[in-house]
């Protein structure tokens, strides 16, 4: 495998299109994207009820091959964020846009990608490695500890283990930036991090922001782990 075999001809990027954008991380993606100057697509389901800014342009696909051929034509660039339940998707998209000829695709299935962008010299990949999404977890997954309205905390052991995590804004800004730096990107793995935070790090802010004390219950991560394979086994 030749992951960073030398890149001989690197262009500039200027269209770009997203898939995945019903998701937690397309937003913020594609708003990053517009905030850089990049031109701005978007795959687009007709099942779906998701709605854009009037500076993306949205192009109607199936995911058939043929469909994402015409998306992709002309497109400098390729963002995957479907996820991976939408890994098989991706695959095609991977073959669709080496076809027509896009430079960059940005994805998490890095597997196919090498063995695509080593068949097709034109094509180069980047993966974005973030770990989770710091702000989603505090928003929207009460298993991470918090429950903002509520005031409550569930602290898991001592609360001094280090979480590295990303906001979903910071993703959006490290993918305009790789695209911006092409040559320094191509091939390889892309780390980005907003914090290194623990558990009790994260209560304390919360309580001086809120100046309140928070309700904080404690709990032993294996007795967590526990119960939900227990779960799993009744599904």
């Amino acid at each position: 495998m030749s992951a960073t075999r030398p890149i001989t001809i690197m262009s500039y990027i200027q269209k770009v299109i997203v898939a995945g954008t019903g998701g937690s991380i397309g937003p913020a993606i594609t708003s990053a994207l517009h905030a850089a100057n990049f031109t701005v697509s978007v795959l687009f389901r007709k099942s779906s009820t998701s709605t854009y800014p009037s500076y993306v342009n949205v192009l109607n696909t199936d995911y058939s091959p043929p469909s994402l051929l015409k998306a992709f034509q002309g497109q400098d660039a390729v963002v995957g964020a479907v996820g991976s339940m939408g890994t098989l998707e991706q695959i095609k998209m991977i073959d669709a846009a080496a076809e027509v000829g896009v430079k960059r695709f940005i994805s998490s299935d890095v597997c196919h990608l090498v063995k695509e962008s080593e068949e097709n010299k034109n094509l180069t990949w980047t993966y974005v490695a973030s770990g989770f999404f710091l702000d989603w977890a505090l928003l929207e997954f009460p298993a991470f500890g918090f429950v903002m309205k509520a005031k409550t905390a569930t602290i898991y052991d001592s609360g001094t283990a280090p979480v590295t995590g990303t906001t979903r804004a910071s993703v959006g800004t490290a993918i305009a930036n790789v695209l911006k730096h092409l040559a320094e990107t191509a091939n390889r793995t892309v780390r980005t991090c907003t914090a290194v935070v623990t558990q009790n790090d994260i209560l304390l802010a919360f309580e001086e922001a809120t100046e309140a004390k928070w309700n904080v219950t404690k709990a032993d991560i294996k007795d967590v782990l526990a119960d939900a394979k227990e779960a799993l086994k009744k599904q």
